[in-house]
C-alpha cells in the first residue's frame, strides 16, 4: 500500500475523532472500580485503558501525518456537505453505528448469543455478503462460540 494518498482532510477529521474517542475510553477505564490490593492491573478498566492508549497513539500519528499534508485546510461548502450526506459510505457508517447502539441498549434484555446472532446477521445481510443460509450459519456459530468461550472457558459472564 502506498504511503501517498490524497485524503489528508479526511485523515485530519478522523484523527480528531480517534483522539476524542480514545480519550473517552481511557477516562471510562480509569473510572472503573479497582481491587485495592492489586491496583489497576486487575481492574476491569485495564483493557480499555490499554486499548484506548493504543488508539490514542494511532490517532496522534494520523493527526501528525495529516497536519504535515495540510489536512487542516478544510473548505466546507453546501455542495460538499450534500455530497457527503448522500455518499454510500456515509449511509453505511450510519447504519452500522445505529446497529451498535441498538445492540448496546438491548444488552442484558436479550441473551448475548441471540443478540449477537441478530447483529451479525443484519450486518452481513446489509452488506450483501453471502446467501441467507450461510449468513445464518455464520451468525449463529460466531455469536454462540463467543458466548460459550467467555461463559465456560474464560469464566467471564456476558450480559
Amino acid at each position: 500500500m502506498s504511503d501517498e494518498h490524497d485524503a489528508p482532510i479526511g485523515d485530519f477529521i478522523t484523527s480528531i475523532l480517534l483522539i476524542l474517542f480514545s480519550g473517552w475510553v481511557i477516562v471510562v477505564g480509569l473510572g472503573m472500580r479497582r481491587f485495592d490490593p492489586l491496583g489497576l492491573r486487575i481492574s476491569p478498566g485495564f483493557s480499555p485503558i490499554v486499548f484506548g492508549s493504543l488508539l490514542l497513539l494511532c490517532g496522534l500519528i494520523l493527526f501528525g501525518r495529516s497536519v504535515a499534508k495540510r489536512g487542516y485546510r478544510i473548505k466546507l461548502s453546501a455542495e460538499s456537505l450534500k455530497a457527503f450526506l448522500k455518499a454510500k459510505e456515509t449511509l453505511n457508517f450510519i447504519v452500522v453505528l445505529a446497529t451498535i447502539f441498538v445492540v448496546y441498549f438491548l444488552l442484558g434484555i436479550i441473551h448475548f448469543a441471540v443478540l449477537g446472532s441478530l447483529c451479525i446477521f443484519f450486518i452481513i445481510w446489509y452488506f450483501k455478503g453471502v446467501p441467507w443460509w450461510k449468513n445464518l450459519l455464520i451468525s449463529v456459530l460466531c455469536s454462540t462460540s463467543i458466548w460459550f468461550s467467555f461463559e465456560y472457558l474464560f469464566l467471564i459472564p456476558l450480559p
